[in-house]
């Protein structure tokens, strides 16, 4: 009986050690085509992540659903690129989707490296290594996988919405807020007759069971801050005090937030995106109008990498070359000083 010692999946963390079950067990519950089995005695050695385990052993069923129809042999096969380049192909037009196929790429890559650490992967005499680490996924860049509303859309959400839907999708496509800051905003943080909202920020500290509060303030454009103030108009006095959203006397909650903005989107015949493609429409409109650091202060974002995206989105470059050229030109500029100054002593000196 052989055994393996293998870390315990998933990513660049191993959590553990522990040994893989025989190779001649797994060998027979394949060949019988026994893949529940076989996808229960090796769950074990999944991530300890709930989602994570359930999304591999998806990914391995779509795969022995592709075995079913082709009648491959999942251990023994003549050219490992081929086998590859065939799951692939079926699988493309099963999951179109590059992050979708991505993932379940990755998904039979792994399925094949507890196969081939076990020295099961075989033809004849002839071992192969990992099939599926000749194959690659599809090109999946990040700024084109970040939902946004364009701003046709966001107008015409805006034309069929009600006073309500109309100040919600504001927060999220004008200041840029998130699903549970729209959910907790209060009438206190609305400051200067509704042109800035005041954000309260909790930041951990070294110190155990402390946080730090700060604060930020968004400044309203004045579509949103003339819908704060009919939203403001329509209240009784005791209550404009507290959250500005309440349904059925509750706070709202991001459910509920993500419910109400599937329903303008049924309305306006506007494809549903969530709540982020409106931070994300805040962001693209944001960078056309004021400096990036600014912008990442409103959004909440912590670095410039991580505004990359948005920058993209708004047809805009990362920046480097901007500020390469912006150098060159102060450099320029400097050395022309230079010789200006260097002429004018040279013109007194010869006047002398």
């Amino acid at each position: 009986m052989s055994s393996h010692i293998y870390p315990w999946y998933l990513g660049s963390l191993f959590y553990t050690f522990a040994v893989l079950p025989d190779a001649e067990s797994i060998k027979d519950l394949l060949e019988r085509n026994e893949y529940e089995n076989f996808i229960s005695l090796m769950s074990p050695f999944l991530s300890n992540n709930r989602n994570t385990r359930k999304a591999v052993i998806s990914g391995w069923r779509l795969f022995f659903q592709w075995l079913a129809s082709t009648q491959e042999k999942m251990l023994s096969f003549d050219d490992p690129w081929r086998y590859a380049q065939a799951y692939t192909a079926w699988l493309a037009v099963k999951t179109p989707a590059p992050s979708t196929f991505n993932n379940r790429l990755s998904h039979a890559r792994l399925l094949y490296k507890f196969l081939t650490d076990l020295d099961l992967v075989q033809t004849g005499s002839r071992l192969y290594g990992n099939p599926f680490d000749l194959v690659h996924g599809k090109p999946n860049p990040v700024h084109q996988r970040r939902p946004i509303y364009a701003p046709a859309e966001v107008k015409r959400l805006l034309q069929h919405a009600d006073q309500e839907e109309a100040l919600l999708i504001l927060l999220g496509a004008h200041a840029g807020l998130t699903g549970p800051e729209v959910c907790c905003l209060r009438f206190e943080d609305l400051y200067s007759d509704c042109a800035q909202i005041c954000l309260s920020l909790h930041k951990k500290t070294n110190t155990p069971r402390r946080v730090s509060l700060t604060f930020k303030f968004i400044d309203c454009t004045p579509e949103l801050q003339s819908a704060l103030i009919k939203h403001a108009e329509t209240r009784s006095t005791e209550e404009t005090q507290g959250v500005l959203f309440t349904l059925r006397k509750k706070p709202l909650t991001p459910d509920q937030l993500r419910s109400k903005i599937l329903e303008s989107c049924e309305k306006a015949e506007v494809p549903y995106k969530g709540w982020h493609a409106l931070r994300n429409a805040a962001g693209v409109q944001m960078l056309g109008s004021t400096d990036r650091k600014t912008v990442m202060r409103t959004l909440g974002i912590q670095g410039r990498m991580a505004l990359r995206p948005l920058v993209q989105l708004s047809g805009g470059g990362d920046g480097r070359r901007e500020r390469e050229l912006e150098r060159h030109k102060r450099k320029k500029q400097e050395e022309e000083g230079i010789i200006r100054r260097k002429q004018m002593n040279e013109d007194e000196e010869a006047k002398r």
